[in-house]
């Protein structure tokens, strides 16, 4: 009867370190579980800065092509008002020397001129 008590003791006595065993286990594994959340909240919190830099981004350029498609128009309108001023100015020339008697020569050479 006592080495029976004795073999009951040794299994009680294994079955709690291996209770002990699977606590620490478990311990382990929560404080990894733990760790791993925290770097995942780190990585989300990137990825939310890295996503607004990019809308950022991608609005700054938007921004910049619109200025500059802006600045080439109004490039274009006054190269446009530069263009029909000089046209004005050479239908002016060209009808006062045709009023003034001036040659067709000279009126042909004004033309092929400009």
């Amino acid at each position: 009867s006592d080495r029976r008590i004795k073999a009951l003791e040794k299994a009680v006595e294994s079955q709690l370190d291996k209770v002990d065993d699977l606590e620490e286990e478990l311990r382990r594994a929560n404080e990894e579980i733990f760790d791993l959340e925290g770097k995942l909240g780190g990585m989300e919190e990137v990825l939310a800065q890295s996503s607004a830099i990019e809308t950022t981004a991608l609005q700054k350029e938007k921004d910049f092509r619109e200025k500059r498609e802006e600045r080439m128009e109004r490039r274009l309108e006054e190269r446009e008002r530069e263009l029909e001023e000089r046209e004005r100015k050479l239908r002016d020339e060209r009808n006062n020397m045709i009023h003034n008697g001036d040659s067709q020569r000279n009126v042909e050479q004004l033309e092929l001129d400009n």
